[in-house]
């Protein structure tokens, strides 16, 4: 694979062709589509910018790219974090029928962003460090599946400046 210097691969999963592909926004929104569906290419090739996937807005960046198999049955939530130490728990069944659009899967503050989404299992110990080095652990069952889009926990305060790192 060829890449521009300035080009950065963040993360390279492996999937199968029936895995559903979730696609996380700075702005809290998702959006789902089958591996099949995504264009096929040559290993030579440059890609396909995600723009032309999904219908993302212009101030919006995909911030989180997750697979998920049927065949995962230890998978069940996403957990989500903000820059802000926001966390959010959802299961994922509840993104199963996700519009062209995308839907809200947090809703955030306009000065808050989506830094991070994992999967997991319902029995995960999450870790959050910040660049200035506080750090916070919590067992992921702390935190109680909820629905919607504005209802969210502080993990950490902190300013907005700092970013926040998961470890699971």
């Amino acid at each position: 694979m060829t890449t521009k210097e300035e080009d950065i691969v963040e993360c390279l999963s492996g999937c199968h062709t029936h895995d559903d592909i979730y696609f996380f926004t700075n702005k809290g929104r998702v959006f789902k589509s089958k591996v099949y569906e995504l264009p096929a290419t040559s290993r030579q090739s440059r890609g396909t910018p995600v723009v032309n996937i999904i219908q993302i807005g212009q101030d919006e960046k995909v911030t989180s790219v997750l697979t998920v198999s049927d065949k995962d049955s230890h998978k069940k939530y996403f957990i989500m974090g903000t820059r802000q130490g926001m966390v959010k728990r959802t299961e994922i069944e509840k993104y199963k029928n996700i519009r062209m659009s995308g839907i809200i899967a947090m809703g955030l503050n306009k000065s808050d962003e989506l830094k991070w989404v994992q999967v997991t299992s319902g029995r995960d110990a999450v870790v959050e460090v910040s660049e200035q080095g506080p750090s916070i652990s919590f067992l992921e069952s702390e935190i109680r599946p909820m629905d919607g889009a504005p209802v969210v926990l502080g993990a950490l305060k902190f300013a907005l400046a700092t970013m926040l790192w998961p470890w699971m």
